[in-house]
């Protein structure tokens, strides 16, 4: 099995990269699956339109996988668990910095090490029924968390093919997206943007894994096609992307944006942060993050 798993802060692309490169014809786009036992206990809708309970594809996966009913986040849980501030903080420290230390903690029931360790391999049951009920051996997880990752780098099967590609969009426009959407301060935008792609950067630097791509949102939205090309080419497939009409992507993802993309026959650049962005909105998120989206090559 060959998997992809994409990380990124949130309005960054990763709804439209993960239905690309699902158009390969071993591709299957899982979409957010770490979320899918409490999605699917609120019957939300699934890539295909249909709720998930009522989708033919994943009742298939839970039959044939011998998962618990009814399922839910209680019965089969998948997501990471987090406590308090301290006690996350050491759990990140073994997660990234000391996996010998995490997995010997892991032995010890209700350490978070331990916990997490078991959704994990929750996880990991779940994307083999799915590979199995699809036929697919190129799995997308678009779950986005750089924690998420790691968990399942750490409990990985054997004969896995891994690669972790972290897409980053200029923080400029993702502030801006942050700022229409959720009405946020511009300083609580900024700071976010930075935040998330910090840790990407720290758990890139300790990483075991040095499978890992940068993509830029910007350069996947100028040339798609040589972008799924070059991301398979990194995990050892060979295949050049056809993109016609995006709708024509048709999975059954987690999550997501799915719905924007419904339709969609050209992909565009949306730079409306260049002038919908104020001089001071502009001048805040420079102080905030300013050095980083630099790093990434935006001026």
């Amino acid at each position: 099995m060959k998997y992809i798993f994409i990380t990124c802060h949130g309005h960054s692309g990763s709804t439209l990269l993960s239905k690309l490169l699902s158009l390969h014809p071993e591709g299957l786009n899982v979409g957010e699956v770490k979320h899918f036992a409490a999605y699917y206990a609120k019957n939300d809708p699934c890539g295909c339109g249909l709720a998930l309970q009522s989708c033919p594809f994943w009742a298939s996966v839970l039959e044939n996988g011998h998962f618990p009913t009814p399922l839910s986040e209680e019965s089969f849980p998948v997501e990471g668990v987090r406590r308090h501030i301290w006690a996350n903080y050491f759990y990140f420290l073994t997660l990234f910095s000391w996996p010998g230390l995490y997995r010997w903690l892991s032995q010890f029931p209700f350490t978070l090490q331990a916990i997490n360790r078991r959704n994990a391999q929750n996880h990991w049951k779940l994307i083999q029924a799915t590979s199995v009920a699809s036929g697919k051996s190129l799995i997308i997880d678009k779950s986005m968390a750089i924690s998420r990752y790691q968990e399942i780098l750490l409990t990985r099967p054997e004969g896995v093919d891994f690669l972790l590609v972290h897409l980053v969009r200029d923080g400029r426009a993702n502030m801006y997206s942050y700022m229409k959407r959720f009405a946020q301060a511009p300083e609580k935008a900024a700071a976010k943007w930075r935040k998330t792609n910090r840790k990407i950067e720290t758990a890139k630097y300790f990483s075991s894994n040095q499978n890992i791509l940068e993509l830029r949102y910007e350069d996947l939205i100028a040339n798609p096609e040589q972008v799924c090309q070059d991301i398979f080419s990194q995990i050892g497939l060979n295949y050049e992307v056809q993109l016609d009409d995006l709708s024509l992507a048709f999975d059954h993802s987690i999550g997501g944006n799915d719905d924007k993309l419904v339709g969609y026959q050209k992909i565009r650049l949306d730079q409306r942060w260049e002038d919908q962005l104020s001089e001071e909105e502009l001048a805040i998120f420079k102080k905030t993050a300013g050095k980083l989206n630099k790093k990434y090559g935006y001026h």
